[in-house]
Formats: structure tokens, sequence, C-alpha cells
């Protein structure tokens, strides 16, 4: 019996733990609200928006010009661009020849001499356009690099790998045309 009553003290003596200790914290902090003022909650002046205020000035520095294109690479994108213009006009070269021999394979039966002779003619000017082929996948493998190294913007470096570009593209663009044009005489 002794043991069930130190059991029921001890349980009332932790469940009034909780109650009186939060009597006495609130004992504490009433007194700490009734000597002290709170501030206004109303608008400060430094909260009113009037339109006096001027906005900082911007203060980040202008980036540095990128440099110019290097000598190196102004070399090898005039290399590579002559490699094309070199390549095209033994294409043209070749593109006259083969235009002779399609003209006169025109009307004749398949595996004819002059058939094959344009057939010869039309391999040889698919070889040629290799050249300028070539020449712009060096310059796409140039302008993929400087893309990476400068995603945003360009650089004098990007703008001359650019035109370099561009001129290999039109160059080509019409070594293509020609060739699927005569493909096309060839075959009607």
């Amino acid at each position: 019996m002794i043991r069930a009553s130190l059991r029921l003290r001890r349980f009332a003596a932790a469940r009034s733990l909780p109650i009186l200790s939060m009597a006495a914290s609130s004992l504490l902090l009433a007194g700490c609200v009734a000597n002290s003022s709170y501030p206004s909650l109303a608008q400060r002046p430094i909260e009113r928006i009037d339109n006096s205020l001027t906005p900082a000035p911007d203060t980040a520095p202008t980036p540095p010009a990128p440099p110019p294109a290097s000598s190196d690479l102004t070399t090898r994108l005039a290399g590579l661009v002559k490699y094309a213009k070199d390549s095209d006009s033994q294409f043209q070269t070749l593109r006259a020849d083969a235009d002779r021999k399609i003209s006169a394979a025109s009307g004749t039966s398949l595996g004819s001499d002059s058939w094959g002779n344009a057939q010869v003619a039309m391999a040889q000017l698919d070889s040629a356009r290799g050249g300028a082929s070539s020449a712009m996948a060096d310059l796409d493998a140039l302008y993929s690099d400087a893309r990476d190294h400068t995603p945003v913007g360009d650089t004098p470096s990007l703008q001359a790998i650019i035109a370099a570009r561009e001129t290999v593209l039109g160059i080509v663009t019409a070594e293509n045309a020609a060739v699927d044009s005569l493909s096309r005489r060839l075959k009607g």
C-alpha cells in the first residue's frame, strides 16, 4: 500500500510541474509588460514614399573590350578560305567538263560509253567539292570552340570566324546546288 501511495504522489507531482512552470512564467512576463512601453506602429518618416530620393548611381565597372583576333587565328582563317576558294576553282573546271559530258550522254542508254564518261565526271566533281566541305568542317570546329569560350556576345575572334564561315558556306552551298542540278540532268 505504501508503494501505491508513493506512486500516486510521484504521478501528482509530475502532473503539477507543467502547470506550476506556466504560472511562474506568466507572472514573470506580466511583470515585464507592465513597466515598459511599446514603440508606435505608425509609419515612420523613412517609410514614406515622396520621390525625394534618387537611386544610387550604377557603380558596376564596364567590362574591358575583348582583345582583337590573334594573328594565328586570322592566318588560319585566311588559309581555310583560300583552300576553299582553290578547291572551288578546281570544282568549276571539273563542272564545265561534267556539264559537257552530261550533255553528250543525254539521250543515250545506260551503260553506254558517254553515260559512263558522265558518271566518272560526276564522281570527280563530287570528290572535288570535298575541299570546300573540309574547310567548312574546320571552320565549324573553330566556331564551336570559340562559342564555348564566349557563349554570349561576339568577340572580334568570333566575328572573324563567322565571316570566314559565311564565305566558305556560300561556296559549299553553290557547289552542292551544282552537283544536284547535274545529277538530275544525268538521271533525266
